[in-house]
């Protein structure tokens, strides 16, 4: 049992550290590793058409996006409405989300086991490590908060 214990460790060790880069794709088949953005905060926001509340946030995550694309920080959404890879720039569009939309989801690869509510915001640091996972709406200073 300590054996497998340690194997696990230094699994989700390697994971957490970006020695393990799984490979990930936007809507616009664009490739996203999250170890190319080292450096860079990276925060993925989850959102639905369904989800009221996303719509109300998504003015504010598109700000974040404007003030710090290419600076010190990138965004990604993943929607949670299920959709096949060539409906996501429709579901986006649909939403009012400016940033790209991840093709896949990433919270087991953060070591998340399910996101338990919509909208969620998973704000991972310049170490690559998670600094926070945030519940309901968001605004751009509540992200530009956890990044002090």
């Amino acid at each position: 049992m300590i054996k497998y214990m340690r194997y696990l460790f230094v699994f989700f060790c390697l994971l957490l550290t970006g020695c393990s880069q799984p490979v990930l794709h936007d809507s616009n088949g664009n490739t996203v590793r999250f170890s190319d953005y080292r450096g860079k905060w990276i925060v993925l926001n989850y959102w639905a058409t369904w989800c009221k509340p996303c719509y109300r946030e998504v003015p504010d995550i598109n700000a974040f996006y404007r003030a710090h694309y290419n600076k010190d920080a990138v965004v990604f959404g993943v929607s949670y409405d299920h959709a096949p890879v060539d409906q996501l720039n429709q579901l986006a569009k649909k939403i009012g989300a400016e940033f790209p939309t991840l093709t896949t989801d990433p919270a087991k690869q953060l070591g998340v086991n399910h996101v338990p509510g919509l909208p969620a915001t998973f704000i991972i640091g310049p170490d690559g490590k998670l600094k926070k996972m945030l519940l309901g709406e968001q605004t751009q200073q509540s992200i530009e908060e956890i990044m002090k």
